[in-house]
């Protein structure tokens, strides 16, 4: 079973890529010309995080990190370093069991506040989602999050919905991905992340 480490705090890329890469079909009428295209499950985050001119303590911590890795057979949690915006309504949870779908009831937040804006993410059930509305809670705490990708699986009820540095789990894309440039002290590195998706 792989190991599951998390993103050094202290390694922060200059440049920084981090998007969803979804999955569809196409089709096209031989006959007719008229095309079809159908979403299919398997929607992945992706990540490419850049760093240029490290330190030797930076590029050492980021080849320690990277040797944990032993290429792509280990996991880690990696956050979009570009979004540190935490939800201000404090530790929502989950509103009911077998919720599925693009909207999730929440419960327990900081009433009457905004609780997470447009573009912000969030976690739950170890699914990192990404908001297309902004999410406000009535006088009992409660809001509706839409959000994308879908959810892969109903999350439980009463679990906890993390806005604080929220994450998915990685590996990397190629086992050969982990290849540092070094000049002297100095190192340049681009890591291509893929997000596993776990049932």
């Amino acid at each position: 079973m792989a190991d599951i480490y998390n993103w050094p705090s202290e390694l922060i890329p200059q440049e920084n890529e981090f998007y969803l890469e979804a999955v569809t079909r196409f089709f096209e009428s031989p006959f007719t010309g008229d095309s079809q295209t159908m979403e299919v499950p398997g929607a992945k985050w992706k990540a490419k995080l850049k760093f240029s001119k490290l330190g030797a303590e930076r590029l050492r911590l980021l080849e320690i990190t990277l040797l944990q890795l032993r290429g792509a057979a280990n996991r880690i949690k990696i956050t979009d370093h570009a979004i540190a915006r935490a939800g201000v309504g404090g530790n929502a949870t989950v509103d009911g069991a077998g919720q599925l779908g693009r909207v999730l009831m929440v419960k327990d937040a900081t009433p009457s506040v905004e609780y997470l804006k447009t573009g912000d993410y969030f976690e739950v059930n170890g699914e990192l989602k990404r908001m297309i509305a902004d999410a406000f809670t009535d006088s009992y705490g409660k809001t509706s999050l839409r959000f994308e990708p879908a959810l892969r699986k109903a999350p439980p009820n009463n679990s906890q919905v993390i806005t604080d540095n929220p994450s998915a789990i990685f590996r990397l894309e190629k086992d050969s991905g982990s290849k540092t440039q070094r000049q002297s002290l100095i190192g340049n590195v681009t890591l291509n992340f893929v997000e596993v998706i776990r049932q």
